[in-house]
């Protein structure tokens, strides 16, 4: 059987090419689909890999169909919105925008007596190397998704107002906002607790990738399994 496979981040970088097909016996897992595809770059490729099916994260296990999407996810590092979901209460979103801490604002909710954020900036050193700036690519659909996910889920733990999950795209500066994440709780405790655990969640689920750019002309995608470029 045959599956649409497409890859991202750094495994896109590393084969050099944004997908292909996969000729698989049938039966075959996605597992199986992941090792077909980069066993060959080494174990550690294919065992580091985050696997989505027809655009919905799926346990390695899962056995794929003739025609089947697959999207290879590396792991995740921590012009218009390409995409955007504003209800009642969570606005979550990837945008090429600049992200102005303004949208904190938005929040604004009588009913809640506290109000916790994070700003997450682009330094200019990331382990003693003089970066000059990011690029972050992001699988726009399933990083949608899973923001909306971690929302839910931080609900599922605390009483919340309103809340805000916001990641950047493409490229930044020195001194850009990345990514800014805001809750609004009746009380400060729930705020703070909601406040970490989003951006915990976020930076660890969400596929987002990013490619650091150093002054030695050096580039590497941060978390990937030994994938960098080194000094020209």
């Amino acid at each position: 059987m045959k599956v649409q496979a497409s890859y991202f981040g750094a495994l896109r970088a590393r084969l050099g090419c944004e997908g292909q097909w996969l000729e698989l016996p049938a039966g075959s897992s996605a597992a199986d689909a992941a090792w077909a595809a980069c066993g060959h770059l080494g174990p550690e490729w294919p065992a580091s890999l985050r696997l989505a099916v027809n655009e919905e994260m799926v346990p390695a296990t899962t056995l794929l169909r003739e025609g089947d999407s697959l999207s290879l996810l590396p792991p995740v590092s921590g012009g218009s919105a390409l995409d955007a979901a504003v209800d009642a209460l969570d606005r979550c979103f990837l945008t090429e925008q600049a992200l102005d801490p303004a949208l904190l604002r938005d929040l604004e909710d009588p009913a809640c007596g506290a109000l916790a954020s994070f700003v997450g900036k682009v330094r200019r050193e990331h382990r003693g190397r003089a970066v000059i700036r990011l690029d972050y690519e992001a699988h726009p659909s399933l990083a949608l998704k899973e923001l909306r996910r971690v929302a839910q889920d931080a609900r599922a733990r605390w009483t919340l107002g309103p809340l805000l999950l916001a990641h950047r795209v493409g490229r930044l500066e020195i001194g850009e906002v990345a990514v800014l994440v805001a809750v609004a709780s009746a009380h400060r405790e729930e705020a703070f607790a909601a406040c970490r655990f989003l951006i915990d969640e976020v930076k660890a689920r969400v596929p987002v990738w990013k490619h650091e750019f150093y002054a030695d002309l050096s580039e590497a995608w941060v978390g990937a399994p030994g994938w960098e470029k080194p000094p020209a």
